[in-house]
């Protein structure tokens, strides 16, 4: 399994936290989830105007493909709410839980 995390500063305003998280919800995550080899997406409000963003595919290749999308769509949606681009960490999975 591959993981990427996003870690996104929003541009002042709690609200548009919650906006930025509506965008997400309603059009970036059923793109997201019809990726080859998704696995799960979850965004995270890590307080201070941060968002994360967790993204799990079966590969590398699932996830470099799904990349293009997410890219492409935040350039498209989520401009207006993000300050600078996104800090990004990446890679397999070596160690995992779950209920």
């Amino acid at each position: 399994m591959y993981a990427s995390v996003r870690q996104y500063t929003i541009k002042s305003g709690h609200e548009k936290v919650d906006e930025a998280a509506q965008e997400v919800q309603a059009g970036l995550g059923p793109i997201i989830s019809k990726a080859p080899g998704f696995v799960a997406y979850y965004v995270l409000d890590a307080g201070n105007n941060v968002v994360a963003a967790i993204s799990l595919f079966e590969s590398k290749a699932a996830a470099d493909t799904a990349d293009g999308m997410v890219a492409d769509w935040i350039m498209q949606h989520l401009t207006s709410f993000v300050s600078s681009p996104p800090n990004v960490v990446e890679g397999e999975v070596i160690a995992q839980a779950a209920k």
